[in-house]
């Protein structure tokens, strides 16, 4: 019964997670990547104060914090970076490269703490640069031309963000053996909205004016997306907490797929069929890379 439930539950959050994909791409096509992303923040901190009465903070702690509040940056810093990547080159060639946190997770694993890959492991990871050439090869005719950073930029800058969601899922773990699921999601969010909202300070104060035009412009976007994000956390947080990370990131990474075609599919974009294989590569080695 439980394995059925942390499936379903992992499952919701690949197709929601397609789905915010697709609206943040909408949206993003005349939106700036750091304002929307505030905008996106602060909804979702509004709509999650509708989660207080079902907190349990008791077992938190002053480390707690710090480890929520750290997870909180990587998440902005991640999900500015990748949103970043998104608005500027095409849906179908960005979100296959999400597939390769667990792999990024599994080499930190490797170097830092002197854990040995296994050959099922080995296999995954052949299948996972086998996927990234095959789509470069779609992207740009030539993975060679990932090298040439002036055409590449969003590329590297996406998988900047991609490699800092491999240290967000281990937070993830961390905390929820302790908190509850709702209780997380809610404090993580405060934390989320503070920090992009520090970032727009510092970086595009001039820009505040703009904020206000923009959310009247997009606010039903804006609104979906929250919704959905918030919904898409508490599922996958809900997965997390009965079953091991590993098997819930593999299902939730059905949602590469899912965004590779219906994105590819809405927006037109080039090659479809050899990012659709690509991406199929890459789930598989998912799979055998965190494999238990």
């Amino acid at each position: 019964m439980i394995t059925l439930i942390w499936l379903a539950l992992a499952l919701l959050s690949a197709f929601l997670t397609a789905a915010v994909s697709l609206l943040e791409k909408k949206t993003l096509m005349r939106e700036h990547s750091l304002q929307f992303s505030l905008l996106c923040a602060l909804l979702n901190f509004f709509l999650s104060i509708a989660l207080v009465y079902f907190v349990d903070f008791s077992a938190l702690d002053l480390g707690l914090v710090l480890i929520i509040y750290g997870a909180s940056w990587l998440n902005v810093i991640a999900n500015w970076f990748i949103l970043k990547g998104i608005r500027h080159e095409e849906l179908s060639s960005i979100t296959p490269l999400m597939n390769l946190s667990p792999l990024v997770l599994l080499l930190l694993a490797a170097f830092f703490l002197g854990e040995k890959l296994t050959a099922l492991q080995g296999g995954g990871a052949l299948l996972m640069v086998i996927g990234v050439y095959l789509l470069e090869t779609a992207v740009y005719g030539s993975p060679s031309t990932l090298l040439k950073f002036d055409k590449t930029k969003y590329v590297w800058i996406a998988m900047v963000g991609i490699f800092l969601l491999a240290f967000c899922a281990l937070a993830d773990k961390i905390v929820l053996n302790a908190l509850t699921a709702i209780s997380y999601i809610l404090l993580i969010q405060v934390f989320i909205a503070v920090n992009y909202l520090i970032l727009f300070i510092a970086l595009e104060r001039d820009k505040f004016s703009d904020i206000l035009p923009a959310a009247r412009r997009d606010w039903k976007k804006l609104g979906a997306i929250s919704v959905l994000t918030i919904a898409n956390r508490l599922a996958l947080a809900s997965a997390i907490s009965i079953t091991y990370v590993s098997l819930a990131i593999t299902v939730k990474r059905l949602s590469t797929l899912f965004s590779t075609i219906a994105g590819g599919a809405l927006f037109n974009e080039k090659h479809l069929a050899l990012k659709v294989a690509a991406c199929g590569l890459m789930v598989a080695g998912v799979y055998f890379v965190i494999a238990q």
